[in-house]
């Protein structure tokens, strides 16, 4: 039987290991995902987003902006 250093010795270097395996799969994954954006940007296909995070960007981002447009441009009028 070996000590228990050892043996915590032997843990650590299999959690080690794993944690690197999966940091690898994940930069890996990473990597695959830049090379995929990068060819579509130069594809010239136009927007990298697909179509519900269209729907996303519409509802969060162009409605309320063209909302506050509205708002401050009212406000402005109303001081001259």
């Amino acid at each position: 039987m070996s000590c228990t250093n050892c043996k915590n010795k032997k843990r650590v270097e299999k959690v080690k290991e794993g944690i690197d395996s999966v940091l690898n799969s994940y930069s890996s994954s990473i990597d695959e995902q830049k090379l995929k954006l990068g060819d579509k940007l130069m594809s010239g296909s136009g927007s990298i987003l697909n179509n519900l995070e269209k729907v996303g960007v519409t509802i969060f981002a162009w409605i309320p902006l063209v909302i506050g447009y509205y708002h401050i441009i009212k406000f402005i009028i109303t001081l001259i």
